[in-house]
C-alpha cells in the first residue's frame, strides 16, 4: 500500500483504540481496512460505502447519531 508513515501510524492506532473498544481483534480491524479500502480514508465505492472499513452509512444512520451524524463516516 503507498501510505505515508504518518498516515500508517494513525490507522494503525485509531484501530487499536477502536479493536479495544468493541473487544475485537486490532489485526481485524486492520485487515478489513486494508482490502476495504486500500486505506484511502476518503474511499467510496459506487454503492454508497465511505471511509476505511467502508461503510453504509445510510443504513447506520442511527449509530453515527452520537458522532454528528452520517457525515462523521469519514471520522
Amino acid at each position: 500500500y503507498s501510505v505515508a508513515l504518518e498516515s500508517a501510524q494513525h490507522f494503525v492506532q485509531e484501530a487499536y483504540h477502536a479493536a479495544r473498544d468493541a473487544r475485537v481483534d486490532p489485526l481485524l480491524v486492520l485487515a478489513v481496512m486494508s482490502i476495504e479500502s486500500s486505506f484511502d480514508p476518503r474511499a467510496q465505492s459506487s454503492q454508497g460505502a465511505k471511509g476505511l472499513m467502508q461503510v453504509l452509512a445510510r443504513v447506520h444512520v442511527d449509530k453515527f447519531e452520537p458522532f454528528g451524524g452520517a457525515k462523521a463516516v469519514f471520522d
